[in-house]
C-alpha cells in the first residue's frame, strides 16, 4: 500500500495529530539546551507536532509508540552510546514497550533512529519516511553497533601454584571464582561451583535437568557466563582461578577437551569486543582465566 501526502495527514488526523497544529515546547526545549542538546528546526517541528502524543501503528512489531522526550530523557546514557556509532547527536524522543522495546531517537537532521539492547535501526530519514516505512513493514536500515577500542586482551594464563598471588595481583579488584579441579570432576559440579558465586534470580537458565543434556548445556553456560557482568555482578574485573587443573572435569571429558577453546572465543572475547557492540548496558571488563597445574 502506498502512502502520499493526503493518507499520511489522514493517518495523523487518527491519531489527533496535525502537522498544522503543534504545542508550545518552549519549557521542554530550554530544558534540552541546558543538558548541551543542539537544537535544530527538525527537533523542534518534531516536539511540537508529536511530544507528549500515542501513536498506534498497525500490528505488529512496532504498534504503539509513546512520544515523551521528557520522560525517555532519563534513557539519555543509552541515545549515547547509539550516538557514538552514527557519529551523531540524537535526542531519545519516544518508547514502544508493547511487542518489541524500542526506544525512538531522533538525530539533529531529524532522522529517526530506533535501538533496542544491541540492535540499532536507521527508521527514516524523516519523520514522515520513519512512519511510513513502519506503516507499510518496510524492511529498516540495520546498522552495526560501533564501539570504543579495548585497551586490554582478556586471556588463559597455564601458570604454576606458587604464581597465583602475583596474577591476582596483576588483575587487581577483580571478582575471583575459586575452582578446585578435584572437586569438579564433572561439569554439573563445575557449574554449581560457578552458581555459588553468584546470586540467585527467578527463571535462572539453569535447572538440574539440564545438565543431562550434554549436547547443548555449554551453549547455555556461555549465554549465562556472558550475562552476570549486567544481570547479577557488574564488577571491576572477573577472574577464575582453576586449581588442580589435572583432575578438573576429568569425568566429563567431552567438556574438558573444548573448555578452554569455547572459553577463550566464546566467553573471555566477549568481555573485550563483543559486549560493547551488542549490549547497551555492558561494558569492556577484564575476564581471564588461571589454569593451575599441581604436579
Amino acid at each position: 500500500m502506498e502512502f502520499n501526502d493526503k493518507k499520511f495527514i489522514k493517518f495523523l488526523k487518527k491519531q489527533r495529530c496535525s502537522l498544522s497544529v503543534k504545542d508550545d515546547k518552549t519549557d521542554l526545549l530550554e530544558e534540552l539546551k541546558k543538558m548541551e542538546y543542539e537544537i535544530t528546526p527538525e527537533i523542534i517541528e518534531f516536539l511540537e507536532i508529536f511530544d507528549g502524543k500515542t501513536i498506534n501503528f498497525k500490528r505488529g512489531c512496532i504498534d504503539k509508540v509513546s512520544f515523551n522526550c521528557k520522560e525517555n530523557l532519563l534513557d539519555k546514557e543509552v541515545a549515547d552510546r547509539y550516538a557514538y556509532t552514527v557519529e551523531e547527536q540524537l535526542l531519545p524522543v519516544g518508547f514502544n514497550n508493547n511487542s518489541f522495546c524500542l526506544l525512538f531517537m531522533i538525530s539533529k537532521s531529524g532522522k529517526i533512529y530506533g535501538g533496542f539492547d544491541g540492535l540499532f535501526y536507521l527508521i527514516g530519514n524523516n519523520y514522515k519516511e520513519a512512519f511510513i516505512n513502519i506503516l507499510n513493514d518496510e524492511k529498516i536500515l540495520k546498522i552495526e553497533l560501533k564501539a570504543e577500542p579495548c585497551t586490554f586482551t582478556n586471556n588463559i594464563y597455564y601458570i604454576n601454584e606458587n604464581d597465583i598471588e602475583e596474577y591476582k595481583n596483576k588483575f587487581p579488584n577483580s571478582y575471583i571464582f575459586e575452582v578446585d579441579g578435584l572437586k569438579c570432576m564433572t561439569w554439573e559440579k563445575y557449574n554449581e561451583v560457578i552458581k555459588s558465586y553468584l546470586p540467585l534470580k527467578k527463571g535462572y537458565i539453569y535447572t538440574i535437568a539440564d545438565y543431562d543434556k550434554l549436547d547443548y548445556t555449554f551453549e547455555e553456560h556461555i549465554i549465562y557466563m556472558r550475562q552476570i557482568d549486567v544481570e547479577y555482578l557488574n564488577k571491576e574485573s572477573y577472574l577464575i582461578i582453576i586449581t588442580n587443573y589435572e583432575s578438573f572435569l576429568l569425568k566429563d571429558l567431552k567438556f574438558k577437551e573444548i573448555f578452554e577453546e569455547e572459553y577463550k572465543n566464546k566467553i573471555l572475547s566477549w568481555y573485550d569486543d563483543l559486549i560493547e557492540k551488542q549490549t547497551w548496558s555492558g561494558s569492556y571488563k577484564p575476564f581471564n582465566i588461571l589454569i593451575v597445574n599441581n604436579k
